[in-house]
């Protein structure tokens, strides 16, 4: 009876193990800064949408999509108390103050504002922005703008990739 439930018990353990597996990996960075950036936000899509080429050429810009950038676990002094961003990509080659589009569209890039309503331009940092002790969600915006009047915005698909880097003072 002893050998029975044993083999019962052996069946069931090997039988429970091949019912599926997987890995979970573990990344991030430990950086030496008054606050943590949220996990949720430090890597980012935004979807444009489908603008209209006629909306670019007529208004000049399609409506803002926001996103957040969220500070966490802030531990600020008068010495570090407030950020700065600086935005990295490849400026358009018709507006060195937009982000430049890869793929087929053309005639625009993509316009950055700061929480402060400020345009960022590529590779220069925001003016600073104050922070507290804790938690802090900054909100920017993005919107495709018509990068030369005189030029086309030639209809296609598009993407950008800006990467960015914050500084405590």
């Amino acid at each position: 009876m002893l050998a029975t439930a044993m083999t019962l018990v052996t069946s069931s353990v090997a039988y429970a193990a091949g019912q599926g597996s997987g890995t979970v990996t573990f990344e991030g960075d430990i950086v030496n800064a008054p606050c943590s950036i949220s996990p949720g936000t430090t890597d980012q899509t935004i979807a444009m949408g489908q603008v209209s080429n006629r909306v670019l050429t007529t208004v000049g810009e399609s409506t803002p999509q926001p996103f957040n950038i969220e500070l966490q676990g802030c531990d600020v002094n008068t010495t570090n108390d407030q950020i700065t961003f600086t935005f990295n990509g490849l400026a358009d080659p018709a507006n060195a103050n937009l982000f430049a589009l890869n793929g087929t569209a053309s005639g625009a890039g993509i316009r950055l504002v700061d929480p402060a309503g400020k345009d960022i331009k590529p590779h220069t940092a925001t003016a600073p922005l104050n922070l507290g002790n804790g938690n802090a969600t900054l909100t920017f915006n993005a919107s495709l703008k018509h990068s030369n009047a005189s030029a086309a915005v030639v209809p296609g698909r598009f993407n950008s990739t800006v990467n960015f880097e914050v500084a405590y003072q």
